[in-house]
């Protein structure tokens, strides 16, 4: 179970979903997704996606009420890798940085 591995307490909450198919069955699934307050009180991972939609390299769709991001992973990698001389996204409070 995912949300006991976690390493912190109270990340995942589950959310039921009903899929319809090509064949107009129905399945309900339910699946792990991370509480939204732990995406608001992260900056950096803001930052980075709205870096991401502006360089056009992530598309993001809402479909109410999924949100559905789209990225190329060989995109991301070599995005990341241009930005990691500095820590990007992320920054230092100085006060907790010693270089």
């Amino acid at each position: 179970d995912i949300s006991n591995s976690w390493t912190i307490k109270n990340w995942y909450h589950f959310k039921k979903y009903r899929i319809e198919t090509d064949s107009n069955k129905t399945i309900e699934i339910t699946l792990p997704e991370r509480k939204p307050k732990w995406g608001t009180i992260y900056f950096s991972e803001q930052l980075l996606k709205k870096n991401l939609i502006e360089e056009k390299l992530l598309t993001a769709h809402k479909i109410s009420p999924i949100n559905i991001e789209k990225i190329n992973a060989k995109e991301l990698f070599d995005f990341l890798q241009s930005k990691n001389s500095n820590g990007y996204p992320y920054k230092y409070a100085n006060k907790f940085y010693n270089s």
